[in-house]
C-alpha cells in the first residue's frame, strides 16, 4: 500500500506575540524552523495546512478541511476568537466560521480577512480605516462578518495592506477599500473608503493576482504586465521615482520579463519570472532587495544577481525581509532583516545577498526508504516566515508560482476548456435545457466578461508574455475553430442566456481608454463567436455588432495602432472573417425595410457610421500594414448595396461642398469610397463630372459663345446646333489628327476642358454621339506612343509602356497626354494605353515600392528579392554591386549614383533594403520625375480635384483603359441582336458555341476586333454590350465578319456550320487593325 501523504508545517522568526502558533512564551525568536503543532488534529486526520496568512501581530491558518485557525495578538479581535485582548500563543479555530469552508486568508496589521468557497468575503478586527469593508463605530470588530457589498460576487483572490484591502473577483474586477492617504486604492483620490469600490481602470484586463505591501499595491496581469499604486517614498512602486500614485500606472521595464508572481514588503515589491529570475525594488535598507551592501534603494527592478544560474520557484515577502526556494536544487534563500531570525540563519545581522537558509527544513530521503521532508510551499510576513514540508518517503512535488492554480484564476476560454463545454453541451439533448448550475455560471461569467475573453486563448504557448505592438498574445487559429465549435454546440436556451450575458455585461464594459493593450484582445476574439455575430438579425447588428464597431472607432491614437498592427499580423482566413462581419452588418441595415426613414433616426445612421469606420481601419490595415501576399483584394470591401439605397449623386455633392469639420462629424457615403463597387464609383465619377460639366457651362460668358461659333466656321461647319456652343468641340482631320488636336487642347482653358466633350472630323457628317469620340481618342492615343516620338518606352515583358525620361519631346507633349487621359475618364471612353499600376499610384500621391516594378520588370522585381532575401556569407562577393544603376542612353551605357558617392559604397547585408529602394525609386520616380510631373499637371487640369481622393489606383487605372476581369457569360448575356438574330438564332447559336471555345488570347483578340481595345470598362462586360447583326443574305457566306468597333456593332454572315465560322472569325480577328502597340 503507498503511504499517505504527510505534511507539517514550520515556522521561524518573531514570535513576540505568539504569531508563530508554537506555545512557548520563554523564547520570542526562533532563527530555525519549529514545528506548529495543532493540538485539535493529528496526522491520521488527514488534515493539512494548504496556506498561512501572516502580518505584524499575528496569524491566520488555512486548513485543507475548510477550517480557519489563528494565533497571535487579539487586540482589536484581530484573531477573531474573542473580544479578549493580548496573546494566543496556540493555533485555535475561529469558530464564527465554522459553518463555511474558507479557502483562502489574509492580514493587516490589524484585520483579517477570509474568503470562503462561495467567494464571499469576511473580515474582523480594526476597523479604523474602514479596512474590515464597512461603517462602524466600534474600534475592533472580533466576531467575522460578511461584505454585504460584495454578496452579489465571486471573489476568487484577497489580499492587505496595513489598513487597506483589495479582492479579486471571478469575472476580472478588482475592488479595493480600506485607508487610502498614499493612493493604494488606485481610484484616482486619496480618501479612504469602507466600502468595496471597483477599481474601473482595470475594467477589462485580465489580472491574474493582486498583491498589497504595506501602503502600496501592485497588480499582475496573465501576460505579465505588472501595474502598481500608492505610496512610493523608497521606489516601492517600480515607476523610476518617487512619486506616489493615485492611479495603477505600468512598470514598463518588467513588461518583456514574462512576470509570473509578484509579492510585497512593507516597503518593497519582488516579482519573479517564468524563468525563474527574481527582480526587487523598492526600499534597501536592510537588505530585502538581495542586491549587496552598499547600494540604495531601487527606484526600478533589479534582478538578484546572485540568484542567476538557480532558477526560483516560489518567492515571499516579510515586512523588510525576502525569501525564495529554488527547486532544482532543493535550497531555501533569504535575504534582508535578520534580526528577528526570519531568515533561518539563526539571529545575525541583516543579509545584504541571498544567504541559504532553513537547511534543518529540507532532508531528502534515504536509499533504502527513510522518509524525507520537502518543501511544499513557503509564506512570509511580518518579521516571520512558514514552510509547509511533505513528510515521506515520496513527497509531495512543491509548489510552482508560476504554474496557475485551479479556484484562484479569473477563468477564461482556451482550446481544452472549450472542448471540455462543447462536449458537456452535445451532452443536452433538449433546448430548454441548461448546463447544471456551476457549469453554466462559468460560461456565463466568461461571455459576459471583457476580462475573461481578453485572457481567453493566450498563446502560442508562451507568446503571450510578449504582447505588444506586433503580437497580440492571441492564438487566433485555436480561437476561431474552438469558438465555432462552441457556438455550434449551443441549444437554444443556452444561446440566448449566453448573448443576454454578452449583451448586458460585456457590451456596455468595452472602453474607449484602456489602460493597457491587453484589453484590446476582444475586437479580436469576439468576432469569432458565432453566438456573438448569428444569427446577423438587425438586432443582433445593433445591439452587438454595432456597439463593438462604436468602441472600435472611439479608441485613443496609440491603442489604435496597436490594434491595427494586430489586425496586419492576423490569418487572411481570420481577417477575411472581420471584414466580411462589419460589411454585412452593414448590409443589414441598408437592407432594413424603409431605410430611409430608420436612417434618419440618430440610433442607425450611428450605427452605420461605426460600421463604415470599422470597414475604414480594415481597409488601411489591408492597404498598409499587410504584406502583399497577404492583403485581401480591394473589391473585398466593396458593399453593393451602397449603390441602390443611396444617392450617390447626392451624397457627393453635400460632401463635396462641406467642410473638413462637417464631413467628420457627418455621415457622408464619399468618407467611405473603398465601399464604392465599380456601378457606384461609375455614378460617382458622372456626379462629378456632371457638377464640373455645369460649372464650367455656367461660367460660360458672350465672348466664350462667339469663340465657339467662329471656330465651327473657321473649319466650314455648317448647320450649327445651338446647343452646341456649350460643348468641348474639337475640330479635327484624320489626315492631321494629331496636329489638330494639341493645338486645340494646348488652347483650352481649365474650365472649358470641363465642358462635355463633342468631336468632328472635318468634312464628315455624323455627330458625336459616342461612337465618333471613341474613335477619337482610340486613333489619337495610338498616334501619341507611337514609338517614333520617343516619348514612351515599350516593355516586352510586361507589354506595358511607361515615361521615357531620355525623350526629345517638348513638355507640352506630356501635359497633352495627361489631358487627354483625363478627358478619356471624363467622357466616359476607355483608351487603350497600358501604363502600369504605377503611374495611378503616383497620380494619387500613394508611395510606390517593389511589388510595383511587376508592371514593368518583374523580373528585376524578383532579382530584388533574392538579394535581399540572400543569407550566405558571400553575400558581397555574390552580387559585387554598389549604390549606382546603369541605363543606356543612345546606345552608351550610362552610370549613375543612386545616392552620394554611390560607386564607392558597397551592397552589404545591412544596406541592402536602402539599395532596393533607392533602385525601384530610380525606375519609377527619379528617372522620369520631370516627363511624368507634366503628364500628372495635365491630367489634373481635367480629374484633379476631390474626385481623384476617392479612386482606388487599380479603380483609376480601369477608368482609363479598362480592366481585365472578364465574365465571358455576361458578355453573352448581354448581347444585343438585330434584323432576324436572335439568341436562338442557329448562326447565333453557333456563334457563341464557338467564342467560348477559344483560348483566352483568342477571346482577348476578339475583343481588340470588336471594340478596338481588349480590356474592358470597369463596370465590366455589361458595359461592352456588343450588337450582332446579320450581313447580306443566307448565301454571303464568304465574306469574313466585319466589325464596327465606335460602336460595338458586329456584322457577322449566315454561316452554315461552326468550322466555318470559326475560321473566318479568327482570319478577321488576325487581319483587324487594333489600336494597341503590338
Amino acid at each position: 500500500m503507498e503511504e499517505p501523504s504527510q505534511t507539517a508545517l514550520y515556522a521561524w522568526g518573531n514570535s513576540h506575540d505568539g504569531q508563530l502558533g508554537l506555545g512557548s512564551s520563554e523564547v520570542e525568536l526562533f532563527g530555525e524552523p519549529q514545528i506548529v503543532n495543532f493540538r485539535t488534529i493529528t496526522s491520521s486526520d488527514g488534515v493539512s495546512v494548504v496556506q498561512v496568512a501572516t502580518g505584524r501581530h499575528h496569524t491566520l491558518f488555512v486548513m485543507s478541511d475548510g477550517a480557519l485557525w489563528s494565533c497571535g495578538n487579539n487586540d482589536f479581535g484581530r484573531l477573531g476568537r474573542s473580544n479578549e485582548s493580548g496573546s494566543f500563543r496556540r493555533p485555535g479555530r475561529i469558530a464564527a466560521l465554522e459553518n463555511h469552508n474558507v479557502v483562502a486568508a489574509a492580514v493587516g496589521s490589524d484585520h483579517s480577512l477570509a474568503l470562503s468557497d462561495s467567494g464571499q468575503i469576511f473580515t474582523w478586527g480594526r476597523n479604523s480605516a474602514g479596512q474590515c469593508g464597512r461603517e462602524s463605530d466600534e474600534e475592533g470588530l472580533a466576531v467575522p462578518k460578511l461584505i454585504k457589498q460584495l454578496a452579489h460576487e465571486i471573489i476568487l483572490q484577497i489580499v492587505a495592506g496595513t489598513d487597506f484591502c483589495l479582492a479579486l473577483s471571478d469575472v476580472g474586477d478588482v475592488y479595493s477599500w480600506g485607508e487610502n492617504s498614499f493612493g493604494q486604492l488606485a481610484l484616482g483620490n486619496v480618501s479612504r473608503t469602507t466600502t468595496p469600490t471597483l477599481i474601473k481602470a482595470f475594467t477589462g484586463l485580465p489580472i491574474k493576482m493582486i498583491a498589497a505591501g504595506g501602503s502600496h499595491s501592485v497588480f499582475l496581469t496573465k501576460s505579465g504586465g505588472v501595474f502598481s499604486s500608492g505610496r512610493n517614498e523608497f521606489g516601492q512602486l517600480g515607476l523610476g521615482d518617487t512619486t506616489d500614485r493615485m492611479h495603477a500606472f505600468p512598470i514598463k521595464s518588467l513588461k518583456q520579463q514574462r512576470v509570473v508572481y509578484v509579492c510585497c514588503g512593507q516597503e518593497h515589491s519582488v516579482a519573479l519570472t517564468l524563468e525563474g529570475g527574481v527582480f526587487t525594488f523598492g526600499a534597501s535598507g536592510t537588505g530585502q532587495l538581495g542586491h549587496g551592501p552598499g547600494l540604495a534603494n531601487q527606484l526600478s527592478p533589479r534582478k538578484v544577481f546572485e540568484l542567476m544560474g538557480s532558477p526560483v520557484s516560489q518567492i515571499c515577502a516579510g515586512r523588510f525581509h525576502t525569501i525564495c526556494y529554488v527547486r532544482t536544487t532543493g535550497k531555501l534563500y533569504g535575504f534582508g532583516l535578520a534580526a528577528s531570525g526570519q531568515l533561518g540563519i539563526g539571529l545575525r545581522a541583516n543579509s545584504q545577498h541571498p544567504v541559504v537558509g532553513a537547511t534543518s527544513l529540507l532532508q531528502p530521503a534515504s536509499e533504502n526508504g527513510g522518509r524525507g521532508q520537502q518543501l511544499i510551499e513557503l509564506f512570509a510576513g511580518g518579521d516571520q516566515s512558514f514552510a509547509v514540508v511533505s513528510k515521506t518517503s515520496r513527497p509531495l512535488p512543491p509548489v510552482d508560482f508560476a504554474t496557475e492554480r485551479p479556484g484562484r484564476q479569473v477563468p477564461a476560454l482556451f482550446t481544452s476548456k472549450a472542448e471540455h463545454f462543447v462536449k458537456l453541451l452535445c451532452d443536452i439533448q433538449d433546448d430548454d435545457f441548461l448546463l447544471d448550475t456551476t457549469t453554466h455560471h462559468e460560461l456565463e461569467a466568461v461571455c459576459g466578461s471583457l476580462a475573461c475573453w481578453n485572457g481567453s486563448f493566450l498563446g502560442p504557448g508562451e507568446d503571450h508574455f510578449s504582447t505588444s505592438l506586433k503580437t497580440s498574445g492571441v492564438d487566433l487559429t485555436q480561437a476561431y475553430d474552438s469558438l465555432r465549435s462552441l457556438s455550434d454546440a449551443c441549444k437554444t436556451r443556452t444561446r440566448e442566456s449566453l448573448t443576454e450575458q454578452i449583451r448586458i455585461k460585456l457590451i456596455p464594459s468595452l472602453q474607449h481608454t484602456p489602460i493597457d493593450i491587453e484589453c484590446l484582445r476582444v475586437y479580436l476574439s469576439l468576432p469569432l463567436f458565432g453566438i456573438f455575430t448569428t444569427p446577423l438579425v438587425i438586432e443582433t447588428i445593433m445591439e452587438q455588432v454595432v456597439p463593438l464597431a462604436t468602441a472600435m472607432r472611439s479608441l485613443q491614437k496609440e491603442p489604435e495602432k496597436v490594434l491595427k498592427s494586430w489586425f496586419a499580423a492576423t490569418d487572411a482566413k481570420i481577417f477575411e472573417h472581420f471584414v466580411q462581419l462589419y460589411k454585412d452588418s452593414l448590409t443589414g441595415i441598408l437592407t432594413m425595410p424603409k431605410v430611409g426613414e430608420y436612417i434618419q433616426q440618430k440610433k442607425f445612421w450611428q450605427g452605420t457610421q461605426s460600421l463604415l469606420d470599422a470597414l475604414a481601419l480594415l481597409y488601411d490595415v489591408n492597404n498598409r500594414l499587410r504584406t502583399a501576399a497577404a492583403q485581401l483584394p480591394y473589391e473585398m470591401f466593396y458593399v453593393p448595396e451602397i449603390t441602390g439605397k443611396v444617392n450617390i449623386a447626392i451624397d457627393y455633392r453635400n460632401w463635396y461642398s462641406a467642410s473638413e469639420n462637417v464631413r467628420k462629424e457627418t455621415l457622408f457615403f464619399c468618407n467611405y469610397p473603398f465601399t464604392f463597387d465599380p456601378q457606384a464609383k461609375t455614378m460617382l465619377l458622372q456626379a462629378d463630372s456632371t457638377m464640373q460639366m455645369e460649372k464650367a457651362v455656367n461660367s460660360m460668358n458672350q465672348m466664350d459663345v462667339i469663340h465657339n461659333i467662329r471656330r465651327a466656321v473657321e473649319v466650314g461647319q455648317q448647320n450649327i446646333n445651338p446647343q452646341q456652343i456649350v460643348f468641348l468641340n474639337l475640330y479635327v482631320s484624320r489626315a492631321n489628327l494629331l496636329e489638330d488636336s494639341l493645338n486645340q487642347i494646348y488652347r483650352f482653358r481649365d474650365d472649358e476642358l470641363k465642358r462635355p466633350l463633342k468631336v468632328w472630323f472635318v468634312g464628315e457628317d455624323a455627330e458625336d454621339a459616342g461612337g465618333v469620340k471613341k474613335e477619337f481618342f482610340l486613333l489619337l492615343m495610338r498616334e501619341l506612343i507611337d514609338p517614333k516620338y520617343g516619348m514612351f518606352k515599350y516593355y516586352d515583358e510586361t507589354h506595358s509602356i511607361y515615361f521615357n525620361g531620355k525623350s526629345f519631346e517638348c513638355d507640352s507633349m506630356f501635359r497633352n497626354v495627361g489631358i487627354i487621359c483625363g478627358l478619356a475618364i471624363y467622357n466616359s471612353t476607355i483608351v487603350d494605353v497600358r501604363f502600369p499600376l504605377a503611374v495611378y499610384k503616383k497620380l494619387l500621391g500613394i508611395k510606390t515600392s517593389l511589388p510595383d516594378l511587376d508592371g514593368l520588370l518583374p523580373s528585376v522585381r524578383r532579382g530584388l528579392e533574392q538579394l535581399l532575401a540572400y543569407e550566405e556569407e558571400d553575400f558581397e562577393e555574390v552580387f559585387s554591386l554598389n549604390f549606382t544603376v546603369s541605363t543606356d542612353y543612345l546606345g552608351e551605357i550610362i552610370v549613375q549614383d543612386l545616392k552620394p558617392n554611390g560607386a564607392n559604397i558597397s551592397v552589404t547585408k545591412d544596406n541592402r533594403r536602402e539599395y532596393c529602394d533607392l533602385y525601384v525609386d530610380f525606375l519609377l520616380n527619379k528617372s522620369v520625375e520631370k516627363q511624368f510631373a507634366h503628364f500628372a499637371q495635365g491630367f489634373n487640369r481635367v480629374c484633379g480635384g476631390k474626385v481623384l481622393e476617392l479612386f482606388h489606383p487599380s479603380e483609376l487605372m480601369a477608368m482609363v483603359c479598362g480592366n481585365e476581369n472578364y465574365d465571358w457569360r455576361e458578355l453573352q448575356e448581354c448581347a444585343l441582336y438585330k434584323g432576324d438574330f436572335t439568341a436562338d438564332h442557329p448562326t447565333i447559336k453557333s456563334f457563341w458555341g464557338v467564342f467560348h471555345t477559344l483560348s483566352l488570347d483568342d477571346k482577348k483578340k476578339f475583343l481588340m476586333f470588336l471594340t478596338g481595345c481588349d480590356r474592358i470598362p470597369i463596370l465590366g462586360m455589361k458595359a461592352v454590350r456588343i450588337v450582332i447583326q446579320p450581313m447580306g443574305d443566307e448565301n454571303s457566306t464568304t465574306h469574313l465578319p466585319v466589325a464596327h468597333t465606335c460602336f460595338n456593332i458586329l456584322d457577322l454572315p449566315r454561316y452554315k456550320d461552326e468550322t466555318t465560322l470559326r475560321s473566318k472569325l479568327l482570319t478577321a480577328m488576325e487581319h483587324a487593325q487594333g489600336f494597341g502597340l503590338a
